[in-house]
């Protein structure tokens, strides 16, 4: 399996949904307190309306807007219960980020040690400017790239779900 393109975390705001208060069974809660206590009464209902809301935005965020090879997530749940999901994905078109990134770690260690004049000959140097450009050049396709896609997410979403 190749390395993801991207990693992401999920979470929401459970005790603020008024949209899932409104499934939960009985008089609407009115305090914070009754929010907490529905929450930790119907768990069934929170991790099924955090699984639908996971699923909608992993399908505007991915699903519609690139071609990917994989896609992974895994549920995980805090200590007072409250669940949130941690996933990948690796996109066809992806420029290969992980070379790309360690060019640009390279560029960076480089411009520290020209900065510090910290080689020991004229080749070195050479070398190390080199490698400054590269990681340059490797940042700059990585913004583009990332770009790219945050517009295309931007784009589906404010076209087709709004």
């Amino acid at each position: 399996m190749k390395t993801a393109t991207a990693f992401f975390t999920f979470s929401y705001p459970d005790h603020h949904l008024d949209e899932l208060h409104r499934l939960m069974p009985g008089r609407p809660a009115e305090t914070q307190s009754q929010k907490y206590k529905n929450l930790m009464n119907n768990p069934h209902l929170v991790d099924w309306f955090f699984s639908h809301r996971l699923n909608e935005f992993l399908k505007v965020v991915f699903d519609d807007i690139s071609d990917f090879e994989w896609r992974w997530h895994r549920y995980e749940w805090q200590s007072r219960s409250a669940i949130h999901a941690h996933g990948a994905v690796k996109f066809k078109n992806d420029p290969d980020m992980v070379k790309l990134t360690k060019e640009v770690y390279i560029s960076r260690l480089a411009e520290k040690k020209i900065e510090k004049k910290d080689y020991e000959s004229e080749e070195i140097l050479i070398n190390l400017l080199d490698d400054v450009k590269k990681g340059k050049e490797s940042e700059q396709v990585i913004i583009n790239y990332s770009f790219g896609i945050t517009k295309k997410i931007y784009w589906n979403y404010s076209h087709n779900y709004r």
